[in-house]
Protein backbone atom coordinates (compact mmCIF):
# COMPACT_ATOMS: atom_id res chain seq x y z
CA UNK A 1 0.00 0.00 0.00
CA UNK A 2 1.38 3.73 -0.84
CA UNK A 3 0.87 6.52 1.35
CA UNK A 4 0.36 10.20 -0.10
CA UNK A 5 3.33 12.14 0.89
CA UNK A 6 1.11 14.51 2.90
CA UNK A 7 0.51 11.85 5.46
CA UNK A 8 3.72 10.80 5.80
CA UNK A 9 4.80 14.07 6.80
CA UNK A 10 2.48 14.58 9.08
CA UNK A 11 3.42 11.49 10.56
CA UNK A 12 7.37 12.54 10.72
CA UNK A 13 6.01 15.42 12.29
CA UNK A 14 3.85 14.02 14.83
CA UNK A 15 6.88 11.64 15.91
CA UNK A 16 8.93 14.66 16.29
CA UNK A 17 6.34 16.32 19.19
CA UNK A 18 6.18 13.62 21.02
CA UNK A 19 9.93 12.90 21.10
CA UNK A 20 10.45 16.54 22.10
CA UNK A 21 8.17 16.48 24.44
CA UNK A 22 9.75 13.20 25.87
CA UNK A 23 12.96 14.72 26.22
CA UNK A 24 11.78 17.99 27.46
CA UNK A 25 12.31 16.33 30.97
CA UNK A 26 9.71 16.62 34.01
CA UNK A 27 8.55 20.23 34.32
CA UNK A 28 9.13 20.89 37.93
CA UNK A 29 12.93 21.10 37.44
CA UNK A 30 13.62 21.49 34.33
CA UNK A 31 11.11 24.10 33.33
CA UNK A 32 12.53 27.44 34.49
CA UNK A 33 9.68 29.84 35.84
CA UNK A 34 10.16 33.48 34.99
CA UNK A 35 10.01 35.37 38.07
CA UNK A 36 11.45 38.74 37.05
CA UNK A 37 14.19 38.62 38.85
CA UNK A 38 13.03 38.24 42.29
CA UNK A 39 15.58 36.59 44.93
CA UNK A 40 16.11 32.99 44.94
CA UNK A 41 19.16 30.62 45.76
CA UNK A 42 22.53 31.06 43.80
CA UNK A 43 21.97 30.08 40.13
CA UNK A 44 24.33 30.17 37.06
CA UNK A 45 21.90 30.41 33.99
CA UNK A 46 23.11 27.93 31.62
CA UNK A 47 21.50 27.11 27.66
CA UNK A 48 22.66 23.72 27.28
CA UNK A 49 21.14 22.50 30.71
CA UNK A 50 18.35 23.26 33.22
CA UNK A 51 20.51 22.19 35.68
CA UNK A 52 22.54 25.81 36.69
CA UNK A 53 23.66 24.46 40.31
CA UNK A 54 26.77 26.89 41.51
CA UNK A 55 29.50 24.83 42.59
CA UNK A 56 30.42 27.59 45.43
CA UNK A 57 27.46 27.24 46.80
CA UNK A 58 27.47 25.34 49.89
CA UNK A 59 24.63 23.30 50.12
CA UNK A 60 24.85 22.79 54.31
CA UNK A 61 22.82 26.51 53.97
CA UNK A 62 20.24 25.09 51.90
CA UNK A 63 17.44 24.64 54.46
CA UNK A 64 17.92 28.56 56.40
CA UNK A 65 18.16 29.87 52.55
CA UNK A 66 15.47 28.46 51.27
CA UNK A 67 13.42 29.10 54.33
CA UNK A 68 14.14 32.58 54.26
CA UNK A 69 13.61 33.34 50.70
CA UNK A 70 10.29 31.73 51.45
CA UNK A 71 8.96 34.77 53.44
CA UNK A 72 4.72 35.12 53.91
CA UNK A 73 5.43 38.03 51.03
CA UNK A 74 7.12 36.54 48.75
CA UNK A 75 4.87 35.68 45.18
CA UNK A 76 4.07 32.40 44.41
CA UNK A 77 6.22 32.22 41.01
CA UNK A 78 8.97 33.15 43.04
CA UNK A 79 8.78 30.34 45.58
CA UNK A 80 8.28 27.63 42.78
CA UNK A 81 11.96 28.71 40.97
CA UNK A 82 13.67 28.68 44.78
CA UNK A 83 11.69 25.30 45.51
CA UNK A 84 13.30 24.47 42.08
CA UNK A 85 16.59 25.45 42.79
CA UNK A 86 16.44 23.41 46.01
CA UNK A 87 15.48 20.08 44.59
CA UNK A 88 18.18 20.52 42.30
CA UNK A 89 20.88 21.28 45.28
CA UNK A 90 19.43 18.68 46.65
CA UNK A 91 20.49 16.28 44.52
CA UNK A 92 23.86 16.61 45.26
CA UNK A 93 23.14 16.35 49.18
CA UNK A 94 20.69 14.45 50.78
CA UNK A 95 21.19 15.94 54.32
CA UNK A 96 20.43 19.67 53.10
CA UNK A 97 17.52 18.09 50.96
CA UNK A 98 15.72 16.65 54.10
CA UNK A 99 16.86 19.37 56.44
CA UNK A 100 15.20 21.49 54.20
CA UNK A 101 11.73 19.02 53.72
CA UNK A 102 11.73 19.31 57.46
CA UNK A 103 11.71 22.57 57.75
CA UNK A 104 8.84 23.05 55.47
CA UNK A 105 6.59 20.31 57.06
CA UNK A 106 7.44 21.70 60.04
CA UNK A 107 5.99 25.31 59.46
CA UNK A 108 3.02 23.63 57.36
CA UNK A 109 1.90 22.02 60.93
CA UNK A 110 2.79 25.09 62.83
CA UNK A 111 0.92 27.28 60.39
CA UNK A 112 -2.15 24.80 59.05
CA UNK A 113 -4.06 28.00 58.11
CA UNK A 114 -1.29 29.50 56.11
CA UNK A 115 -1.87 28.69 52.12
CA UNK A 116 1.89 29.15 51.17
CA UNK A 117 3.26 26.68 53.77
CA UNK A 118 1.42 24.19 52.92
CA UNK A 119 2.23 24.82 49.01
CA UNK A 120 6.31 25.47 50.09
CA UNK A 121 6.39 21.46 51.58
CA UNK A 122 4.25 20.09 48.70
CA UNK A 123 5.86 21.69 45.75
CA UNK A 124 9.11 20.55 46.95
CA UNK A 125 7.93 16.88 47.93
CA UNK A 126 7.13 17.21 44.04
CA UNK A 127 9.97 18.74 42.69
CA UNK A 128 11.97 16.54 44.67
CA UNK A 129 10.60 13.62 43.19
CA UNK A 130 10.76 14.87 39.89
CA UNK A 131 14.66 15.80 40.01
CA UNK A 132 15.39 12.86 42.01
CA UNK A 133 13.69 10.90 38.77
CA UNK A 134 15.97 12.45 36.06
CA UNK A 135 17.71 9.53 35.76
CA UNK A 136 15.01 7.25 36.29
CA UNK A 137 11.35 7.34 34.86
CA UNK A 138 9.17 9.24 37.01
CA UNK A 139 6.46 6.76 37.61
CA UNK A 140 9.10 4.07 38.64
CA UNK A 141 9.69 6.48 41.21
CA UNK A 142 5.67 6.26 42.64
CA UNK A 143 6.12 2.92 42.41
CA UNK A 144 9.17 2.60 44.63
CA UNK A 145 7.19 5.11 46.63
CA UNK A 146 4.10 3.37 46.67
CA UNK A 147 5.47 0.21 47.04
CA UNK A 148 6.97 1.10 50.56
CA UNK A 149 10.82 0.53 48.88
CA UNK A 150 11.05 4.25 49.28
CA UNK A 151 10.14 6.15 51.86
CA UNK A 152 7.02 8.50 50.48
CA UNK A 153 8.13 11.85 51.32
CA UNK A 154 4.57 13.09 51.97
CA UNK A 155 3.27 11.04 53.99
CA UNK A 156 5.01 13.49 56.98
CA UNK A 157 2.80 15.92 55.81
CA UNK A 158 -0.31 14.06 56.33
CA UNK A 159 -0.99 13.85 53.06
CA UNK A 160 -0.55 10.90 50.58
CA UNK A 161 1.50 13.04 47.99
CA UNK A 162 2.99 16.64 47.77
CA UNK A 163 0.13 17.41 45.18
CA UNK A 164 -2.40 16.50 48.05
CA UNK A 165 -0.84 19.48 49.77
CA UNK A 166 -0.79 21.42 47.23
CA UNK A 167 -4.78 21.25 46.44
CA UNK A 168 -4.96 22.21 50.34
CA UNK A 169 -2.96 25.18 49.47
CA UNK A 170 -5.14 26.34 46.21
CA UNK A 171 -8.34 25.99 48.87
CA UNK A 172 -6.84 27.88 51.45
CA UNK A 173 -6.09 30.70 49.24
CA UNK A 174 -9.25 30.60 47.43
CA UNK A 175 -7.92 29.27 43.77
CA UNK A 176 -4.98 31.81 43.62
CA UNK A 177 -3.98 31.12 40.18
CA UNK A 178 -0.66 30.89 40.37
CA UNK A 179 -1.39 28.17 42.57
CA UNK A 180 -3.17 26.76 40.37
CA UNK A 181 -0.67 27.24 37.76
CA UNK A 182 1.66 25.39 39.64
CA UNK A 183 -0.74 22.18 39.93
CA UNK A 184 -1.30 22.50 36.57
CA UNK A 185 2.88 21.68 36.16
CA UNK A 186 2.72 18.59 38.65
CA UNK A 187 -0.69 17.26 36.75
CA UNK A 188 1.14 17.06 33.84
CA UNK A 189 3.78 14.96 33.93
CA UNK A 190 2.40 12.37 34.45
CA UNK A 191 -0.30 13.63 33.36
CA UNK A 192 -3.65 13.27 36.04
CA UNK A 193 -7.22 13.63 35.55
CA UNK A 194 -6.95 17.08 37.26
CA UNK A 195 -4.77 18.73 34.76
CA UNK A 196 -7.09 20.12 32.71
CA UNK A 197 -8.98 22.10 35.16
CA UNK A 198 -6.09 23.38 37.08
CA UNK A 199 -4.67 24.88 33.79
CA UNK A 200 -7.98 26.81 32.67
CA UNK A 201 -8.43 28.18 36.36
CA UNK A 202 -4.51 29.90 35.72
CA UNK A 203 -5.09 30.69 32.97
CA UNK A 204 -8.51 32.62 33.75
CA UNK A 205 -7.04 33.96 36.54
CA UNK A 206 -3.68 35.18 34.69
CA UNK A 207 -4.05 38.94 34.00
CA UNK A 208 -2.45 40.09 30.25
CA UNK A 209 1.19 40.79 30.26
CA UNK A 210 1.79 39.42 34.02
CA UNK A 211 4.39 36.94 34.59
CA UNK A 212 1.84 34.22 35.68
CA UNK A 213 0.72 34.95 32.01
CA UNK A 214 4.37 35.00 30.23
CA UNK A 215 4.46 31.48 32.03
CA UNK A 216 1.69 29.99 30.78
CA UNK A 217 2.17 30.88 27.09
CA UNK A 218 5.98 30.32 27.55
CA UNK A 219 4.50 26.35 28.00
CA UNK A 220 1.22 25.86 27.23
CA UNK A 221 1.02 28.37 24.28
CA UNK A 222 1.62 26.18 21.29
CA UNK A 223 2.58 28.24 18.21
CA UNK A 224 1.89 31.73 19.71
CA UNK A 225 -1.66 31.00 20.78
CA UNK A 226 -2.95 34.03 23.23
CA UNK A 227 -4.14 33.98 27.00
CA UNK A 228 -7.88 33.68 25.38
CA UNK A 229 -6.60 30.96 22.71
CA UNK A 230 -5.21 28.99 25.72
CA UNK A 231 -8.66 29.56 28.09
CA UNK A 232 -11.12 28.48 24.88
CA UNK A 233 -8.48 25.42 24.29
CA UNK A 234 -9.40 23.76 27.51
CA UNK A 235 -12.19 21.57 27.46
CA UNK A 236 -15.57 23.04 28.44
CA UNK A 237 -16.47 20.51 30.63
CA UNK A 238 -13.51 21.73 32.74
CA UNK A 239 -14.74 25.13 32.82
Amino acid sequence: MRFPIERILVAIAVITVAASSVFAGPPLVCWKVETGGADSLPWVNRSDTYQGMDHDYRTSRLAADTLALLKGSTPVLARMETLRRAALYATDDANAGEALLTGLVERAQQNPAEASAWFDAGYFVEASRQARGKNEPEFWSRFLEASGIRANAAGVLGTKTGYDAIAKAIELSKHDPAMEYAAALVTLYPRRAEHDGHLQRAAAGAAEGSLLATNLLKNFGDHGRTLTDLRASVPSSVR
